[in-house]
């Protein structure tokens, strides 16, 4: 059930890409602020405590709900592992938007070109990032992809949809102290803990994601970026689990070190890479899958 859970979300994903409009997290946020503001009271350490309220309850509802649905009825336990995956692909779709992206790029429309990148990168753009935008958007393609597609697909293989929600309210959650941290008191209590918890769940993921960015292009280039930063293969922090994506997978597509020289090609190259890194691990999956019923 768990490889055609996934193969069928992927290919709503893919094809049916319209769909993200109903993927709206607005929710957390509410509750997030619930939280923080009833738990505002209590000092807890670097906001561990009201991380773990935020993400926790969600996941568990969850767990609980598949788990009487498995027990139930089958069939609806299998609908309800089709939503909640898709569900946790996140807010945001970037492949039609990239496509759009590169396209504005071609007929030098730049002010559409940004809106899209705006739309991918989920923040507005810095002016140096509006002049080299085919360079900024190629790295970020690749982080973007883990956090959208392969992490919620390796939680969902581990711990069921429970998995799947868990890993995305802990990123929307690190999203919105990243973004509101610097405003609201009450987000800049969990910064740090709400960074931390993604970079664990994150962890294994990004590195699975790198090792197939890899395989799947120029592997020699991809290993001679990594190795100027090997060091940050066993930190646990957001920012190593980051830079490891982005500088293999820039490997991987030979991305120019100069930011002038990229082309929007390098778009859809990240794209082409992702695609093939995604059926890599599907067919892995699969496998696995496979062995176990023969055993």
């Amino acid at each position: 059930m768990i490889i055609i859970t996934v193969f069928i979300c992927l290919f709503a994903e893919r094809f049916l890409s319209s769909l993200y409009v109903l993927r709206n997290f607005t929710w957390l946020e509410v509750y997030s602020n619930f939280i923080l503001k009833y738990f505002t009271s209590i000092q807890f350490k670097k906001g561990k405590i009201p991380v773990l309220f935020i993400v926790l309850p969600p996941a568990i509802i969850v767990g609980l709900i598949d788990r009487q649905l498995y027990q139930t009825f089958l069939p609806f336990e299998f609908l309800f592992s089709i939503i909640i995956l898709l569900y946790s692909f996140g807010p945001k779709t970037f492949y039609d938007q990239s496509k759009e992206l590169c396209r504005a790029e071609d007929i030098s429309d730049n002010t559409c070109a940004c809106w899209y990148a705006e739309q991918i990168l989920n923040r507005p753009l810095e002016r140096h990032e509006q002049i080299n935008l085919p360079h900024i958007i190629s790295q970020s393609l690749f982080s973007i992809s883990n956090d959208r597609i392969l992490a919620p697909i390796f939680w969902f293989v581990i711990l069921g949809p429970m998995g799947a929600i868990l890993f995305r309210c802990s990123s929307q959650l690190y999203l919105a102290a990243t973004k509101y941290g610097h405003t609201q008191h009450r987000y800049k209590k969990i910064v740090y803990s709400s960074s931390f918890l993604y970079a664990i769940l994150n962890w294994i993921p990004s590195r699975l994601s790198a090792f197939g960015f890899a395989a799947m292009g120029n592997f020699s280039s991809a290993m001679k970026n990594y190795s100027k930063i090997k060091k940050l293969t066993f930190q646990l922090n957001q920012e190593s689990n980051e830079r490891l994506l982005i500088s293999v997978g820039s490997g991987a597509i030979n991305l120019p070190e100069i930011s002038s020289e990229t082309t929007p090609d390098k778009i859809s190259d990240a794209l082409a890479i992702l695609r093939r890194n995604t059926q890599l691990w599907m067919g892995t999956i699969a496998l696995l899958t496979l062995t176990g019923w023969l055993m």
